[in-house]
């Protein structure tokens, strides 16, 4: 999905969220709060102007805001572009930009709806006023711009990583970090300190206005009081299982991935990678793993490229550090074998067949050297050159054919000597030569 399409998501997510919140808020002073000075007032059009005039204010000018900080994130740009770094600062700063705006959007409402709605409609009260402007700006606002910041954190993972090719999110200085630790303790203050704590207050302060009232009008109070549990209960369990569900998934769905690709590296897969979507502990633990894979592959590829030149069983010894690089004097026996007559038989064959041939009497004398407890040392045209006694103690060490005594050597691992002749299969290489192999041996120290 292209940035600017999320981005476009991001902006109805939080004209979306705000909008609800705003509705919400209006519908708690309208019908739910008996002590608000425009309780189950008369709507108005003028009122309804004045909410979608103020409303659409608020939003544009986050709209607008919004624009212009985000216009250098168009799109991935190279890591040597002069504005790399400070691309992939407001990268990572995309949700808390979004709650931030949303926040300051509610900060405006709580003064248009907690001081000028007031003022023009002539019920303005320094009391109701700090009061409007608690409930819109302090509870309404916070907890709807934590609900943006994690709406919009969760759609932005999508595209995060594509601004970090190399995972490396924890290398950015000057960002914000939410530890999980924070954000469990957010989740926890939005989901009950606040609803319990405006339980207790405001059915604390309609309990205390019942001795002073009219034995009329308790009834009513006692009715708004249950009208008000109802509404707190019902916005808080909605309030609650968003973000329960968002949180849990900015923590499991990471936590997700990396088991994945762990089960992946597990299998032999070492082309896989996470991605890395945050830069709280999750994310360093994703970056951490990241690197091993990249040590592990990296370590194959030298590996196997170690073993075009040596032997695997020496090119083991020696990534292991069992065989010192200053070299080991041994007893062993080097073989020598070539084809006999192999030059006029390369003149009156064609290359392809040559290759195809030669590569099949390789494998079948690799095979043979290996069977016997040999070490191909090299392949010079068409000769073999190979070691048998200097092969590896890991190769002899769990090797006890039947029939050997204690304290003997097992016979495969006992240097051998290398007869006359070499058997080789029936191919057209060998039958070029009639007289089969030509081969040297000598034993050297």
């Amino acid at each position: 999905m292209s940035v600017g399409r999320v981005f476009a998501k991001l902006t109805l997510t939080q004209l979306l969220g705000n909008l609800i919140g705003g509705l919400l808020t209006w519908f708690y002073f309208r019908f739910v709060d008996f002590t608000a000075p425009q309780f189950q007032a008369r709507i108005s059009r003028s009122e309804i102007v004045f909410f979608v005039v103020a409303f659409g204010i608020l939003i544009s000018a986050g709209i607008l805001f919004g624009s212009h900080w985000s216009r250098p994130l168009s799109g991935p740009v190279p890591a040597s572009a002069p504005d790399a770094e400070l691309v992939r600062r407001r990268a990572i700063m995309v949700p808390y930009v979004f709650a931030a705006l949303s926040f300051a959007g509610w900060i405006g409402a709580g003064f248009s709806w907690g001081v000028l709605y007031p003022v023009i409609w002539g019920f303005f009260t320094p009391a109701s006023s700090l009061r409007s402007i608690f409930g819109i700006t302090c509870v309404a606002g916070t907890v709807t711009a934590a609900l943006v910041f994690f709406a919009v954190e969760h759609q932005w993972r999508t595209v995060l990583p594509a601004f970090f090719p190399g995972g490396d999110l924890s290398e950015v200085s000057g960002v914000l970090r939410l530890r999980v630790r924070t954000r469990l303790l957010v989740i926890f203050v939005m989901l009950s300190v606040i609803p319990l704590s405006l339980l207790g207050v405001l059915a604390y302060t309609r309990a205390a206005a019942l001795p002073g009232v009219d034995p009329a009008a308790a009834p009513q109070i006692v009715e708004n009081m249950l009208a008000f549990i109802v509404f707190i209960v019902a916005v808080g369990t909605l309030a609650a299982i968003g973000l329960s569900l968002y949180v849990a998934g900015s923590v499991a769905g990471p936590l997700g991935q990396l088991r994945t690709a762990m089960r992946d590296v597990e299998q032999g897969d070492l082309d896989t990678s996470c991605p890395v979507v945050t830069n709280d502990e999750i994310g360093a633990v994703t970056e951490g793993f990241n690197r091993m894979v990249g040590g592990l592959r990296e370590r194959e590829f030298l590996k196997e490229t170690f073993g075009k030149y040596v032997s695997r069983e020496i090119r083991d010894e020696i990534l292991a550090g069992r065989v010192s690089l200053e070299g080991q004097a041994q007893e062993v026996t080097i073989l020598f074998a070539d084809l006999r007559d192999f030059t006029p038989w390369v003149e009156a064959t064609s290359p392809r067949e040559v290759v195809r041939d030669l590569n099949a009497y390789f494998a079948e004398m690799d095979q043979a050297i290996r069977a016997h407890r040999g070490l191909v040392l090299q392949f010079i045209g068409d000769e073999i050159e190979a070691a048998f006694g200097a092969a590896p103690r890991s190769r002899c060490a769990g090797a006890s054919p039947r029939g050997t005594t204690p304290g003997s050597e097992p016979a495969r691992c006992r240097s051998a000597t290398a007869s006359g002749s070499t058997r080789a299969r029936s191919s057209p290489a060998t039958s070029a030569a009639p007289s089969g192999t030509r081969t040297r041996s000598s034993a050297t120290r």
